[in-house]
C-alpha cells in the first residue's frame, strides 16, 4: 500500500499520511516534553506567587493546540521539518515571554510578529527563568507570561540556549532572542 493513498484520523478529521506523517510524528514528539514542561511552568508559577503571598496563578492554554488544522501549529512543524527536526530529534527548547494581558491575548491568538518588536532587536525576548520574564509581565500592568516552544534554529542571540536536560529543556540563560518565526505560544499563565 503506498503512503500517499492511505489516511490517518487526527481530532475526527481524515489526514493524509505522506507528508502529514512526518508533521505527526514531529507534533507527538514535542507534544510529550510539552506535558512534562507545562506542569513545571505551572510549578514555576505558583513558587512564584506563593512568595509573594499572591493567589496561584490562572494556566491557559489554547484551543485546538496540537490539531494540524490550526494554521500556526502547521507552519511551526513544517518550519522545524525544514530544518531537519524529526521524532527523534525535534530541535526545540522551550522559554518564558514576559508581557501584558493585551499582548498576550494577540500572541495567543496571531503568534509572534516583527511587527509588533518593541525594541530594535532581530527578534523576540525569551528567557529561561520565569522570575526574570514575570519582571516584564509585570512593568505592563497585570501580565502575563507565555510559555514558548522554540525553534533552536531561530537562536539570533549569539549565546548557546540549549540546555541538555530530558525532562526540562528549558533556555537555560536569562535572556535571549529568537527570530519571531521559530517561536509559538504553548501555554500561559495570567496574573503577575
Amino acid at each position: 500500500m503506498a503512503l500517499t493513498s492511505a489516511t490517518l484520523t487526527h481530532n475526527g478529521k481524515n489526514v493524509k499520511k505522506g507528508a502529514d506523517r512526518a508533521l505527526l510524528a514531529l507534533m507527538a514528539s514535542i507534544k510529550d516534553v510539552y506535558f512534562r514542561q507545562v506542569s513545571h511552568f505551572l510549578e514555576e508559577g505558583n513558587k512564584h506567587h506563593e512568595r509573594r503571598g499572591q493567589l496561584p496563578p490562572t494556566l491557559v492554554v489554547r484551543d485546538n493546540l496540537w490539531d494540524l488544522q490550526c494554521a500556526q501549529l502547521r507552519k511551526f512543524l513544517e518550519l522545524a521539518k525544514k530544518h531537519g527536526a524529526s521524532e527523534s530529534d525535534p530541535r526545540v527548547l522551550f522559554g518564558y515571554h514576559g508581557t501584558s494581558v493585551e499582548n498576550a491575548d494577540k500572541i495567543f491568538l496571531e503568534g509572534f510578529s516583527p511587527a509588533c518588536r518593541r525594541s530594535s532587536g532581530a527578534g523576540a525576548y525569551f528567557s529561561g527563568k520565569l522570575e526574570y520574564s514575570a519582571g516584564y509581565a509585570q512593568q505592563r500592568g497585570p501580565g502575563d507570561i507565555l510559555l514558548v516552544v522554540l525553534l533552536l534554529d531561530g537562536n539570533t542571540s549569539g549565546v548557546p540556549v540549549c540546555a541538555i536536560c530530558e525532562e526540562k529543556p528549558m533556555i537555560h540563560v536569562q535572556g535571549c532572542v529568537f527570530d519571531e518565526k521559530y517561536a509559538m505560544p504553548l501555554a500561559r499563565l495570567r496574573g503577575f
